[in-house]
């Protein structure tokens, strides 16, 4: 549990109410606490993902973080500012990439539109990196930065299924706090705790209301793999059992792979059928390969977007601004939470 101090705003104050998100891409953060009853403003360089967002019902302004000076107050800075710098699949340069410095931006205008709160996601990698010449943990870096301008950190690592999202995707969620008193400690998970009660983690099948599987259970009876921006990059010619996959797409192909012969029995091609045209699996026979590549509509509902919600721009934009996506629904489990800290039960 953090406890440390937190900054009170009049009840009739309407910065109280207002976030503003940073990098917000195609709004997941911004979604989830707009949900949960807040104002959110977002900005980003990118207009497919600010028209995105705009489209969501939120406020929008293309900006440079780095450039950006608000001129309004709010409550609480969120952002998920770029992984590469920390991402296994990106190229791991941590502070030393000026992306992995945006962090520096965010507390700065945090201080500049007197927020209270900060909250930053990230990928899990973010962790366990050190920086090249002191060895020093970023995540300790950052937290120390923080601390010197007067805030309380406290950093922990959640997967979106465990909140409702049908993905397994694990981010580090970073929250710096200054002003009074508070006590905090993070949401406990709502879906796969072991006790009687609990909601099961959601599988893909239940999520993109698919069949039921003739044969007992496949890929999709299970949460899926780790969404990623570059899904569109996703190998439709196929993938074999001794490759190893990095997007969620060709590690669902992988998963059909290992039960091949099921895929293939002409018993089941009823099923495989609706399965093909339902996500444009590609199986083939003749060399027992499997190959998909998700589409836009497909890996929103995996990501935890409700049915219908706009992205705009080409296949590759709105597939990339959803890979990079906080899913709104772990996004709303902390909005809620935080308001609840802040400004007391609804």
């Amino acid at each position: 549990m953090l406890l440390h101090q937190i900054s009170t705003r009049p009840m009739d104050d309407p910065a109280r109410k207002r976030v503003l998100d940073l990098c917000c891409g195609a709004g997941g953060l911004s979604l989830g606490f707009h949900q949960a009853g807040w104002n959110v403003m977002g900005i980003d360089t990118d207009r497919d993902s600010v028209e995105t967002h705009r489209a969501m019902g939120s406020l929008a302004q293309i900006h440079s973080i780095a450039h950006y000076h608000p001129d309004q107050e709010f409550s609480v800075v969120v952002g998920g500012p770029p992984c590469q710098p920390f991402s296994v699949a990106g190229d791991q340069e941590g502070v030393e990439d000026d992306r992995g410095r945006l962090y520096q931006h965010m507390l700065r205008i945090a201080d500049e539109c007197r927020a209270s709160v900060v909250l930053i996601e990230n990928v899990r990698g973010m962790r366990q990196m050190r920086t090249k010449d002191t060895h020093e943990f970023i995540i300790e870096i950052i937290s120390r930065e923080f601390r010197e301008r007067g805030y309380h950190t406290s950093f922990v690592l959640l997967n979106a299924a465990d909140y409702g999202v049908p993905q397994s995707r694990t981010r580090l969620f970073f929250l710096a706090v200054r002003g009074e008193r508070w006590s905090w400690s993070w949401p406990m998970q709502t879906h796969g705790l072991p006790i009687t009660g609990s909601r099961p983690h959601i599988s893909m099948r239940e999520a993109l209301s698919l069949p039921a599987c003739p044969w007992g259970e496949d890929i999709f009876d299970s949460t899926a793999p780790t969404v990623m921006a570059t899904e569109p990059q996703s190998d439709v010619n196929g993938i074999e059992l001794d490759q190893t996959p990095r997007r969620a797409s060709e590690r669902i192909a992988q998963g059909v792979m290992e039960q091949i012969g099921q895929w293939l029995d002409p018993a089941h091609a009823e099923y495989v059928a609706e399965i093909q045209r339902r996500l444009g699996l590609l199986l083939m026979p003749n060399e027992r390969r499997a190959g998909l590549r998700l589409a836009p509509e497909i890996l929103a509902v995996l990501q935890g977007f409700p049915n219908g919600t706009v992205f705009v721009g080409s296949k590759t934009s709105r597939s990339r601004q959803i890979g990079n996506a906080v899913p709104p629904p772990i996004a709303r489990v902390l909005a809620e939470a935080l308001w609840s800290r802040m400004h007391g039960a609804r």
